[in-house]
């Protein structure tokens, strides 16, 4: 789908896997745009279906987000899930709870200090007298859910306004938050939360290094914003002994690598009070409801394991039209069990019109996923066998109108080599490339 719209992409069409969005500034815009996606589906024959479409709309529900002018928030069905989710009273219970509470990430504040007494519940260690659900767990799940009633609406970067990145450390995680002035009206509005939850050996860092790490952190995640930011971007903390991060004297080699790596960035630190330092840490994504997710399966096993009896009769029913040439080249490789032929365990197939229905079985259902000739070619080696079956798989696979349609391109771009385009801003460059001109030739005897 991405090769389909490659050259639209981010313009004004946005694709995760085969939901398309389709976005612009005005309504005269819009219908030019979205003509253009319905021509170019019906030129490669991708179809969609007519009640999943949604035409001329403020406000989508988008891969769990409500999209709109003003930003992205949380889908309030998502909310309510959570909202209704009962105290964990297992282990598998809670891991669904912290992966369905994933996904809303960007939203949260305070999600990764808050989740860490969660995750102690679950750790190898605290198990060996086995699950224990702890009032600080408890506290922090409560909390948790109240979180995301008042999560904020998420702007969208403007790449015309200066970024303000604000970072807090604790001795159990670090977090931040990337800020922009919008609109005209002073106020800073958050575009990104983030979280992590420091390893054993990053507890053991010093108040500096906790402080520095958050820093670092930050920079990397929103590396695309900040590195080409036209001015300097403003970091605020709560750690007076960071505004000497300039003439900082390393202690050891890896604060000489933050040095280093932070001298790719060109920022200003600010010291303010933790009173009023608002940052906290982003909560992950979502997952979706065990109960939900289930079901599906076992529908389809049903069905699997009606196909695969209906087909193992089929097989039997195909003896008959083996000629006896063929019978005399494949009997050398075959054993017969219960009223069947096998090579080893595999079961063999006699015709064409099987073996073609097994590599639609282990090629286009839905469990089969459209693998590769490799990956195709085993899963049918798991259970069938046939002479010619790697050149059938290969001959299937590599003509498949799906596949072919959808895969991406390997093959280098046609025409002439063309130099590389010059970045606009000294940012994107590392400051530490330099060119070695007229060197002295080389005097060889």
């Amino acid at each position: 789908m991405d090769s389909v719209f490659s050259d639209v992409l981010n313009q004004y069409v946005v694709i995760y896997l085969d939901d398309i969005l389709i976005y612009s500034r005005d309504p005269e815009h819009h219908v030019d745009h979205v003509l253009q996606v319905l021509e170019r589906l019906k030129k490669k024959q991708l179809f969609c279906k007519p009640e999943k479409y949604e035409f001329h709309k403020s406000e989508v529900r988008y891969l769990g987000f409500c999209i709109n002018q003003h930003g992205i928030s949380m889908d309030p069905d998502k909310v309510s899930a959570i909202l209704d989710w009962p105290s964990p009273t297992s282990i598998k219970e809670t891991q669904c709870f912290l992966g369905l509470s994933n996904f809303c990430r960007q939203f949260i504040q305070n999600f990764a200090h808050l989740q860490s007494f969660i995750t102690q519940t679950i750790k190898k260690e605290n198990l060996k007298k086995g699950f224990i659900w702890t009032k600080e767990a408890e506290r922090a799940f409560q909390e948790l859910k109240t979180a995301f009633t008042q999560a904020p609406v998420l702007r969208y970067p403007d790449n015309t306004n200066d970024f303000i990145v604000e970072t807090d450390a604790s001795d159990r995680a670090i977090g931040a938050v990337l800020l922009q002035k919008q609109d005209n009206d002073g106020l800073e509005h958050p575009i990104f939360y983030l979280s992590h939850i420091l390893s054993e050996a990053e507890r053991n860092y010093s108040v500096l290094e906790r402080e520095l790490l958050a820093l670092k952190v930050a920079c990397k995640e929103w590396r695309h914003f900040l590195i080409c930011s036209r001015e300097p971007f403003e970091a605020r903390t709560d750690h007076r002994n960071l505004q000497c991060l300039r003439s900082f004297q390393c202690r050891n080699s890896h604060q000489a690598r933050w040095a280093f790596f932070f001298s790719q960035y060109d920022f200003v630190i600010t010291y303010i009070p933790g009173s009023q330092n608002l940052v906290a840490d982003a909560l992950s994504r979502r997952y979706p409801d065990i109960a939900q997710s289930s079901s599906p399966h076992l529908i389809e096993s049903s069905r699997i394991i009606g196909a695969t009896q209906s087909f193992q009769e089929r097989i039997q029913s195909e003896y008959q039209f083996l000629s006896a040439s063929e019978w005399d080249r494949v009997t050398p490789f075959l054993q017969k069990k219960d009223n069947y032929f096998y090579h080893q365990h595999a079961l063999f197939l006699p015709t064409k019109k099987v073996q073609t229905e097994a590599l639609q079985m282990c090629h286009d259902s839905p469990i089969a996923g459209h693998r590769g000739i490799r990956k195709t070619q085993e899963l049918l080696q798991r259970s069938f066998w046939w002479p010619s079956l790697k050149t059938d798989t290969e001959t299937y696979v590599s003509a498949f109108p799906v596949c072919a349609q959808t895969k991406i391109p390997r093959t280098k771009v046609e025409g002439l080599l063309r130099p590389l385009p010059i970045p606009s801003l000294l940012g994107v460059l590392y400051p530490w490339i330099s060119y070695v001109l007229y060197l002295p030739p080389l005097v060889t005897k």
